[in-house]
């Protein structure tokens, strides 16, 4: 009658199963590249840290759009700055063959300064944002321990956390607006318009697409996804300058 028991017994304990906070792996990538030593870590400390952070992005929230991201079924921000580059080259190109005075060719220069420097001015938002993100789940964590002492602090990192998500989605919004207003007044001819929305993939046909990318009304109005987006680029280039590393000590 022993034997079930002895067989229980022998049993190797379960392993406990340790909750994965996407923020705090999120901080760990962050500090890792942001290093002030990172280029000088030896070629084992990249390759830890890439499998550690290749093996916690499984858990994370984001990890679906992530993968979608890495098929190039979701628009980078390379495929932004393409689209910003071809819309204002083309509008230096018109303005200059039809000899088009200030006052003929004002909708066009605005068209221009909006999309000027503007896949960058993403990528800044992002990278603040999700810093902000960073931040107040710290915030978080230290009002649980001190609710009294804390609460501004908490407070104040929640404002700062949906004023960056504001800026991002501004910043968005211009871009799109922009692209939008360029297709309205046929500056962009002969190029086919991605209009991406996060229901369906990118069908990229080649490597180097050369589309002109613009986001969807859906996509724009979606926070949530906003927030995924950014942390899925974040994350990306985070991972890709830990494998240039790691490929640059081979």
């Amino acid at each position: 009658m022993t034997e079930g028991k002895d067989r229980k017994d022998d049993q190797a304990p379960q392993a406990e199963v340790v909750p994965v906070y996407e923020e705090d792996v999120v901080a760990g990538l962050h500090a890792h590249v942001g290093n002030p030593k990172f280029a000088e870590q030896p070629k084992f400390a990249h390759v830890e840290a890439l499998s550690r952070f290749t093996r916690d992005l499984t858990h994370l929230e984001f990890f679906p759009l992530y993968e979608r991201y890495r098929k190039g079924e979701v628009p980078t921000l390379q495929d932004l700055q393409k689209t910003a580059e071809y819309v204002r080259n083309k509008i230096a190109r018109i303005i200059k063959e039809e000899n088009l005075a200030a006052e003929e060719s004002r909708e066009e220069v605005q068209i221009s300064k909006l999309l000027e420097g503007r896949a960058e001015n993403v990528r800044k938002a992002v990278n603040r944002y999700v810093q902000t993100v960073i931040r107040f789940h710290t915030a978080k964590r230290v009002m649980r321990l001190r609710p009294e002492r804390e609460r501004d602090l908490m407070q104040e990192s929640d404002r700062a956390r949906r004023i960056a998500h504001d800026s991002l989605i501004e910043s968005l919004r211009v871009f799109s607006d922009a692209v939008r207003h360029a297709i309205a007044e046929n500056i962009i001819k002969g190029k086919e318009i991605a209009v991406w929305d996060p229901a369906h993939p990118l069908r990229r046909s080649r490597k180097d697409d050369d589309r002109v990318f613009v986001f969807s009304p859906s996509f724009l109005n979606d926070r949530d996804f906003i927030r995924n987006w950014a942390m899925t680029i974040d994350y990306s280039e985070k991972m890709e300058s830990i494998e240039k590393a790691v490929k640059e000590e081979m």
